[in-house]
């Protein structure tokens, strides 16, 4: 890919890691001193919760059950992600923000026991295959006034517990708005592919990084290690602190709660028994469409940590994720009762943005009022699809070939009737 900045009606494919020439320097010079002995930017346990602990003056973690996911995590990105220097120093310093925020909720929750008694009541949770609308349907569900979504400035600077007073000056905005401005910085094409925004609705996957134990690590580097380890898992544990994090962020600031994460699509057993009340809107789109927008987005991302980006490994470790996580949730979702559970097929959903929602707020009992009809249409007027550019991406480019994936998932077209796409 070239140096250039993706813009407006451009077009994007990832082809290479996106280099400026700042972090060709700061990555050589960083190659170099530890290749001298100079140790920088260690991946190493105990140290970085040493570490944690000494910033924050705090010693309690809580749950000791983040223990086993950080050991495998660390592992993994020791032996197996082929970090450069720059991807090294960006994990190690966002791993050890993950064990100070996770210091600070457990001072938090033990100074105000009365958090634990805070209400979630009716959540509803977006998810579906990665790439099947899940963003634009957030975006859209947020657009109520009633609605209590995540933003990236909470979730990366949980503590103290936002305050709805001080939603609009809150100091962590400006934090959080440099943080987006590096990663467009070091992964430009990422504006065109998934445009982060530091306060716009966002996944709730940091809440489980809290944890350690969260799909984006795996987004971001090779460690099937722990990407093996954490499927395998419930995460019951992990859903019940993530409800946890939930009162916290509920404590100042309430609200009829909108999440969304496609990783959900795996642990539906887990959420539904943390949340027994939820209500689910379950995204569907043709896996052919689907697999390569995903595994472009991971390489995207990948080429921030690390310079050798195996397109084929990418394709591989993506279309086993679907394919399983597809299966999984399917099975998973017999137990939950139809009137909790919402299809919506991403063609219905890109044709009749409104429409769409009218129809699930009829469907879960909300009330759609003229506001809500007029914000939507708002938010489409002012973000027109490809606004940020036109991302390209095939399956070829992955090693993958369309007759293969049609057939892994032709059970899961069938049952929801996802054709072809032609937009």
């Amino acid at each position: 890919m070239s140096g250039s900045l993706p813009v407006a009606n451009s077009s994007v494919t990832v082809e290479r890691p996106y280099r400026s020439t700042r972090y060709r320097l700061i990555n050589w010079g960083g190659t170099f001193l530890r290749f001298v002995g100079v140790p920088l930017a260690p991946l190493e346990e105990t140290t970085l919760l040493a570490e944690a602990q000494r910033t924050t003056g705090l010693e309690d973690f809580g749950d000791e059950n983040f223990r086993v996911p950080l050991h495998i995590l660390l592992d993994s990105l020791n032996k197996e992600a082929n970090l450069n220097f720059m991807g090294r120093t960006i994990l190690q310093k966002y791993i050890l923000q993950l064990l100070i925020n996770r210091l600070k909720i457990q001072e938090e929750l033990t100074n105000n026991p009365e958090i634990a008694k805070v209400e979630i009541k009716n959540p509803l949770f977006i998810l579906g295959l990665p790439r099947s609308g899940t963003t634009l349907l957030h975006n859209l569900l947020c657009q109520d006034s009633s609605s209590r979504w995540l933003h990236l400035w909470e979730m990366y600077n949980p503590c103290p517990p936002p305050d709805y007073a001080t939603r609009e000056t809150d100091p962590r905005i400006e934090e959080a708005e440099k943080l987006v401005t590096l990663f467009n910085a070091l992964a430009p094409q990422l504006a065109t592919i998934h445009s982060l925004d530091h306060n716009a609705p966002e996944e709730c996957n940091v809440l489980f990084e809290h944890c350690l134990a969260g799909i984006l690590f795996e987004l971001r580097t090779n460690i099937p290690s722990y990407s093996e380890w954490l499927f395998n898992q419930d995460l019951l544990d992990s859903y019940r602190y993530y409800r946890q994090q939930l009162q916290l962020f509920s404590s100042k600031w309430s609200g009829r709660w909108v999440l969304k994460a496609p990783f959900h699509l795996n642990y539906l057993s887990s959420l539904i028994t943390v949340f027994p009340d939820a209500r689910i809107i379950y995204t569907h789109r043709n896996p052919l469409k689907v697999l390569p927008s995903l595994c472009s987005l991971s390489a995207s991302i990948r080429g921030i940590y690390t310079d050798e980006l195996d397109f084929q490994a990418i394709g591989q470790h993506w279309f086993n994720w679907l394919a399983k996580a597809t299966e999984k949730s399917m099975q998973m979702r017999q137990s939950i009762p139809a009137h909790q559970i919402y299809d919506l097929n991403y063609p219905d959903l890109v044709s009749d943005p409104t429409e769409t929602v009218r129809q699930i707020y009829e469907y879960f009992g909300y009330e759609f009022n003229s506001d809500l009809e007029n914000n939507l249409k708002q938010y489409m007027t002012q973000n027109p699809q490809h606004k940020h550019g036109v991302h390209r991406y095939s399956l070829e480019q992955f090693g993958l070939e369309a007759n293969k994936v049609a057939q892994t998932f032709e059970n899961y077209c069938l049952k929801f009737n996802l054709s072809s796409e032609t937009k």
